[in-house]
């Protein structure tokens, strides 16, 4: 079901709780964010119908984990924000790596991951996005036929390979725009794209602007927060 974000004010080096109900203290439960930038795709994790569960006891729990970051929350002090972003992110990892051991992955892409030939095309797509890929050669690379290669890469990771590739190749050029001071075509050419006129169309239909008003505002951004 839809979830309301829940935003607290965070104060330099401290971590926001949040005590719900009026009686005494029963379940600790400890929520966290953490958002996917850069290079990468967006929306690996929108497939979640449910959240991810794990249990702190037992012989792979993540107990011992979860001890040093609710004693790093509960007592804040110089470091704990980036400390405990850390560790938030460690703990997802061991989360995921126990979902795909115990053959329970919630979201298609996790299994896939196991999958060795899924997972080099995969790589290939996220860092190494400025080639020339196809779908044949993204099928050589993963070892398999063209069809099965298509039909279990769509169905692990909810788009066909070069949906994926177009998005890696974008959520690159984008920061590029930001950070970089290439030409439109220069930035164009680095990510994979033949020309400046097919690249500014696919960035307009992605992110519904053009790549020089990206940047402009992007400059405007930047030049308000110094």
């Amino acid at each position: 079901m839809p979830r309301r974000r829940l935003r607290v004010p965070l104060f330099k080096e401290s971590v926001p709780t949040i005590q719900a109900g009026e009686g005494p203290a029963g379940i600790v439960t400890v929520c966290g964010e953490i958002r996917f930038e850069g290079v990468g795709i967006p929306g690996f994790f929108a497939q979640s119908g449910e959240p991810m569960i794990e249990h702190f006891d037992g012989p792979d729990g993540l107990r011992e984990h979860f001890i040093v970051l609710l004693a790093e929350s509960a007592r804040p002090q110089f470091g704990t924000r980036p400390l405990t972003e850390a560790l938030l992110k460690q703990c997802l990892i061991l989360l995921l790596r126990r979902k795909i051991e115990r053959g329970g992955a919630p979201l298609p892409w996790i299994a896939a991951l196991s999958d060795r030939g899924l997972s080099k095309a995969l790589h290939a797509i996220l860092h190494r996005y400025s080639e020339p890929f196809t779908v044949e050669t993204l099928a050589s690379i993963a070892g398999m036929s063209r069809a099965s290669f298509a039909s279990r890469f769509t169905k692990a990771f909810g788009q066909t390979p070069i949906c994926l590739l177009r998005s890696a190749r974008l959520s690159r050029a984008r920061e590029l725009l930001a950070t970089s001071d290439g030409s439109i075509d220069q930035v164009a050419r680095c990510v994979g794209f033949s020309s400046r006129s097919s690249f500014s169309h696919a960035f307009r239909q992605a992110y519904e602007i053009d790549p020089l008003a990206f940047r402009s505002s992007s400059l405007v951004g930047a030049d308000s927060t110094s």
